[in-house]
């Protein structure tokens, strides 16, 4: 029998695995939208419907959404739009950097002062060759 944990884990490998129309129609349906109340506002400008055939063009892939269109949608299904186009909410490990980020702007200034001189000293460059048998020689 699988565990949550690794149940999470195939829903969200197999997510990456569909296509951006996949993804948006499953987060409909998962929200309980027909593609008709999922279009109310989504229209090219504000105040404007997308009609039906334009979110099963989406669906289908098409055509896409403009930026604007896709924002709205994120917003109408809570989903992030790296959830609805590649399927993950964190694509490109982002997540260390910001949580990198995050812990610096926690340091007082002294401390930062620190971290950056840390950061600036440079670093000796080695220069060794596999193939050889002497040692690395330091420049």
């Amino acid at each position: 029998m699988a565990t949550a944990d690794s149940q999470l884990s195939n829903d969200t490998t197999q997510n990456k695995k569909l296509g951006f129309g996949a993804r948006l129609k499953e987060a409909r349906e998962a929200a309980g939208l027909s593609g008709t109340a999922l279009g109310t506002d989504l229209g090219e400008t504000a105040g404007k419907h997308a009609s039906r055939q334009t979110i099963s063009d989406w669906e289908s892939e098409r055509h896409f959404p403009s930026v604007r269109q896709l924002y709205l949608l994120c917003l109408k299904l809570g989903k992030s739009a790296d959830e609805l186009l590649f399927g993950s909410k964190d694509p490109f490990g982002n997540a260390r950097v910001v949580a990198a980020a995050k812990a610096v702007g926690q340091l007082d200034e002294q401390q930062r002062a620190d971290l950056l001189a840390l950061l600036m000293r440079p670093v000796p460059r080695v220069l060794h060759d596999p193939g050889s048998n002497r040692k690395p020689v330091k420049q």
